[in-house]
């Protein structure tokens, strides 16, 4: 069965591969997995971390699509962000580790060098302060500020309910905030 990529939904390409079709879950794949790596690179800050993280969510999804239910009403992207984001965590207790990649250093090529330097210089201590907060902390921020998802969506991925969603992303945010006066 071949079909145009914009022609189903994720729920229905889902049912698709529950029933064995490759060619949905090809769809599905090509459809996510910039986003999904994305989300993994954010938290993991290693690329081949990320890449394998999210190969493996992918994997486990074609090897068991029923662990996604339709019937509990959440969209598949948030189930599935979800599964990235554990599958994080247990990367992180395994590997326990907390420094930034040097290939993590965006720069601006638009920006004067002094600019430049200066912009580094704030975003080792961001970077630095975002890396003290707790796992939870920056996956509430990489889903609200990085990912830009609203508080439901995100309240939803972590397993919260909305307030202690909104709870969590205020201190995140303070501790933040904190880190960042420590260290400048």
């Amino acid at each position: 069965m071949t079909f145009n990529t914009n022609e189903h939904s994720d729920e229905k390409l889902l049912q698709l591969i529950i029933a064995g079709n490759r060619d949905a879950f090809a769809i599905l794949v090509k459809r996510h997995v910039t986003k999904f790596y994305q989300t993994a690179f954010v938290i993991v800050k290693s690329k081949s971390d990320a890449e394998d993280i999210v190969q493996e969510c992918f994997l486990k999804l074609w090897q068991n699509p029923h662990n996604w239910d339709e019937t509990k009403g959440v969209k598949f992207t948030t189930w599935f962000a979800r599964v990235i984001a554990n599958k994080c965590y247990d990367f992180f207790r395994k590997h326990k580790e907390d420094q930034l990649t040097e290939d993590f250093d965006i720069a601006d090529n638009q920006a004067s060098a002094l600019q430049i330097l200066e912009n580094n210089y704030n975003h080792e201590l961001l970077s630095a302060a975002f890396a003290a907060l707790s796992y939870k902390q920056q996956t509430a921020i990489t889903l609200s500020f990085f990912e830009n998802r609203k508080n439901i969506e995100s309240a939803q991925m972590m397993n919260l309910s909305l307030k202690a969603f909104q709870s969590l992303l205020m201190r995140s945010k303070e501790s933040l905030k904190q880190n960042f006066k420590k260290l400048s």
